[in-house]
């Protein structure tokens, strides 16, 4: 009988591993597609950041996915690949510390709240980027790229959460999180 349970929690053990692996493949295949140069130069200009768009979900839905330091690494991992070192990680580790800190205003909210909640972010992580771009360059960085930026992440959210609500439904539930019903479809009231 030892043996059979010792099995059972081994099996048990394995597919949460699975489940949460299956999670952490998503978020770094947009880390590599958010680095990976496809399309003409206006398509890489337009293209927003996939990863972060995941990071405010988990930080809404699943904070424990991700914690601070996860964040700041897996923006340090698009820093490496372009731009300045430093600036995703910082930008990915305030939205993760501000959103996470904030969930309980998203949570049970209908989706425009949470849409509007992700466009204010979104807006935060681009305008910090392009002051500090600015900065850094000494030089003025045009805002009509970053407003472009801006304008494609928020147009990408909705189908980008039907995505993450399906990967959010393989993940054991987990005491604290959100589950799948509590998350709310992304849906317009009439």
């Amino acid at each position: 009988m030892p043996m059979q349970v010792s099995l059972e929690n081994t099996i048990k053990n394995a597919d949460t591993f699975l489940r949460f692996f299956a999670a952490y493949v998503v978020i770094i295949f947009f880390i590599i597609l958010d680095v990976q140069a496809y399309g003409s130069q206006s398509v890489q200009e337009l293209k927003p950041l996939l990863s972060c768009l995941a990071l405010f979900y988990w930080s809404v839905y699943r904070p424990t996915l991700i914690p601070i330091w996860l964040a700041f690494i897996f923006g340090l991992m698009i820093d490496v690949y372009g731009g300045y070192l430093g600036l995703n990680a910082l930008g990915f580790t305030l939205i993760r510390f501000i959103i996470s800190s904030q969930r309980r205003l998203f949570v049970g909210q209908p989706f425009i709240n949470i849409f509007l909640g992700f466009s204010v972010a979104i807006l935060l992580f681009y305008a910090m980027q392009w002051s500090v771009m600015a900065m850094l360059s000494g030089t003025m960085v045009s805002p009509i790229l970053i407003s472009m930026k801006i304008i494609s992440a928020i147009v990408t959210f909705p189908a980008f959460v039907l995505f993450m609500r399906s990967v959010h439904r393989i993940l054991p539930d987990e005491g604290g999180a959100v589950s799948v019903k509590q998350t709310v479809k992304p849906t317009l009231r009439r």
